[in-house]
């Protein structure tokens, strides 16, 4: 993010810990070293091949309406990425849980009650978004509505709608399908407004990142327009790591795998650098009331198997945001500074793919939604929308 102001604000039930963001140590025993300002343009050689095929590099205006590319026709024409999965089963989920709980990760099982496998019944394998050399830019829309630095967007895949927070603005944004139209805007209170990142969960819950390092998860009603973060009956507070040892450069992306076969849903979140690093949670929902969870006094249990900016850095100077890709299995992460999206395995942290970015060097957050398509929001107010 851009923004570099000082703020006061109120975060619930603060754990006071000694252990900064980069003190959690990494599982293969290295730490990664501390960029200093100078490191932004120091990216190194790229490890893998630039992956965007040729997109016209025209100026877009921002005039409040969806700008169309000469490569609107590049469109899928199969079934959407839900139906898809649904279909293949690989990303189906328990619903049986009542809707005051958090979701949970009970195995997955058909109508039938056969318990999935993750694989398609016809082929045996899952169905999959593209490479990302299959994407080309398609438009941009501009997001009238927000005053300023949009810094994170999630795909609510059960209402078709968007949801969308800005940095240092107290409120958060439910848009249409086209991004057209608000919806809803959802007042926060009580919580750090500095929002960063932001991941659907499902059944209405949703995960938000903050500056100051912790992850909020919320439930988000049809109707709900305020959200307190100390109503411990509507709001789960994790603190995966301490304060920013650095002012500014905490937590900023944030992405979620639902549960299946058995195993827990599982959050990621990512500091944005100084160093970067990606860290992993085990997300169990539960019953309301909640209580915080934290690394700091072992009540939350946190994993980083891989060095971020070991691995990442010849790719990318910053990690802006992130979305997960269930269909592949890995990470799409974004970089404002490098203005790309590469893909990373998330177990080992191996960069595999590539997408340079059109005219922008301000991304901010990343989703991915409908027939596999990206949709990258940027400072000020503008979201960019990328198609195989």
């Amino acid at each position: 993010m851009n923004t570099r102001v000082c703020l006061a604000f109120f975060v619930p039930w603060i754990c006071v810990g000694q252990m900064g963001c980069s003190s959690i140590g990494n599982a293969a025993g290295d730490s990664g070293s501390t960029r200093d300002a100078s490191h932004a343009g120091e990216t190194g050689t790229s490890l893998v091949e630039e992956a965007a095929r040729p997109v016209d590099s025209g100026a877009q205006e921002d005039s409040g309406v969806s700008q169309e590319s000469p490569t609107d026709s590049a469109r899928l024409t199969d079934a959407p990425l839900e139906a898809a999965m649904q279909a293949d089963g690989a990303s189906a989920v328990d619903s049986s849980f009542d809707s005051g709980n958090a979701p949970d990760s009970a195995p997955n099982v058909d109508a039938a009650g056969v318990a999935d496998d993750g694989t398609s019944p016809d082929t045996g394998e899952a169905a999959k978004c593209p490479p990302l050399s299959a994407y080309g830019f398609e438009k941009e829309v501009v997001l009238s509505e927000i005053p300023s630095q949009a810094s994170g967007i999630a795909w609510n895949r059960d209402s078709g709608s968007f949801f969308v927070v800005a940095n240092l603005q107290g409120k958060m944004w439910e848009y249409d399908s086209e991004l057209k139209t608000v919806l809803r805007t959802i007042m926060l209170q009580n919580m750090d407004t500095d929002t960063e990142g932001i991941a659907y969960l499902q059944d209405g819950w949703v995960a938000i990142s903050v500056e100051t390092n912790y992850v909020y998860v919320v439930q988000l009603k049809e109707g709900v327009t305020t959200i307190s973060g100390s109503d411990g009956n509507q709001v789960q507070v994790y603190q995966p790591c301490g304060s920013p040892s650095v002012y500014n450069a905490g937590l900023e992306g944030i992405a979620y795998q639902r549960p299946r076969n058995g195993e827990n849903g599982r959050i990621f979140t990512c500091q944005e650098y100084r160093p970067m690093r990606v860290l992993q949670f085990d997300y169990t929902g539960g019953s309301p009331p909640f209580t915080q969870k934290s690394a700091l006094d072992g009540t939350l249990a946190v994993d980083e198997p891989w060095n971020a900016e070991r691995l990442l850095s010849a790719n990318v100077s910053d990690i802006a945001g992130m979305t997960y890709d269930e269909t592949n299995d890995t990470l799409l992460i974004v970089s404002q500074e490098s203005s790309c999206v590469i893909r990373v395995n998330p177990q080992s942290g191996e960069v595999t793919e590539k997408l340079s970015l059109v005219n922008t060097t301000t991304s901010e957050g990343i989703t991915l939604f409908d027939n596999c398509r990206l949709a990258v929001v940027s400072e000020p107010d503008r979201v960019q929308i990328y198609s195989p």
